[in-house]
């Protein structure tokens, strides 16, 4: 593609129709104050000719915009010499809206920080909000710039209630051990995993491969009761590692509450304490068992 770089007036350029970039308005007024103190475009936009010979732009519509509303009468685009087909203006249009970067919030904010005057933090468009954000965020998440894959499953409705069920159920078994981020060893595991999986039950579709994982890791809940009990540093174990789900049916669950108001009215235990009437009963009950057998 053989470009040229040319002066023009602004309201000379023929702006789109269609736009699939929309700007919020405080934004486009931020981007019109920046471009009247610069007194030029900053950046070049990507112009054309069209069918009649007009030049259109194809790429930074807004700004151009703002260059007229700033009072710009001349700036520099980047012209294409040759005629494009409406779906090659199509696609040099999305492609430029679309593939982007993304910004590091921690190098972000590092940057923005190094801005000593008010007139230059609002030039760059970061707004506060998004630097207590990233202040929050940082108590939390210190790690350095990694390389990763993100992976997008899609479900059903009825599916996703069992999946984010048993994920409550892991994520509440694990607590105190909390995992944030795993190696690519582990993800070699979780592939061959579903992959065996995928294999055994002739699965071909990812979403239904990880959905009979989460129902392998149901039947096996239990098990992470052992996990837990040897974690020295475990205080709290959640219910559903013992009785291996995390509701009851609605007939034990009055019983249960029934049994523990009365173990409260009788002082037997506090009302926040019902965890321990629970284990007194356990107890109650191995002790009588214990005596038959002697």
């Amino acid at each position: 593609m053989e470009t040229e770089i040319i002066k023009i007036n602004p309201k000379n350029i023929k702006l789109l129709k269609l736009n699939a970039r929309y700007m919020e308005p405080e934004k486009y007024d931020k981007l019109v104050a920046n471009i009247k103190n610069d007194g030029k475009l900053t950046s070049v936009p990507f112009c054309h000719f069209d069918d009649d010979n007009n030049i259109e732009v194809l790429s930074e519509n807004h700004r151009i915009m703002a260059s007229i509303d700033a009072g710009i009468e001349e700036i520099e685009i980047m012209l294409c010499k040759k005629k494009l087909s409406k779906e090659q203006c199509i696609a040099i249009q999305l492609s430029h809206n679309s593939i982007t970067g993304q910004d590091d919030e921690q190098i972000l904010k590092e940057l923005f920080n190094n801005l000593n005057t008010l007139d230059l933090k609002q030039y760059s468009g970061i707004t506060d909000d998004f630097i207590n954000f990233c202040k929050e965020t940082e108590k939390d998440f210190k790690f350095p710039l990694l390389n990763y894959q993100s992976m997008n499953l899609l479900f059903l409705p009825e599916e996703i209630n069992t999946i984010e069920d048993v994920l409550k159920q892991i994520a509440s078994a694990i607590d105190g051990n909390p995992t944030i981020l795993s190696s690519m060893k582990e993800y070699d595991k979780y592939l061959s995993l579903t992959t065996t999986i995928s294999k055994c039950l002739n699965i071909k579709n990812p979403s239904t491969t990880f959905l009979a994982l989460i129902k392998l890791a149901t039947n096996h809940i239990d098990e992470l009761k052992e996990l837990s009990f040897k974690d020295d540093n475990l205080e709290n174990i959640p219910i559903s590692s013992i009785i291996g789900k995390s509701d009851i049916k609605k007939e034990y669950a009055k019983e249960i509450d029934t049994t523990l108001s009365k173990m409260v009215d009788c002082g037997l235990i506090k009302n926040n304490e019902k965890d321990k009437g629970l284990m007194l009963t356990c107890r109650k009950y191995n002790n009588f068992i214990n005596s038959k057998k002697v």
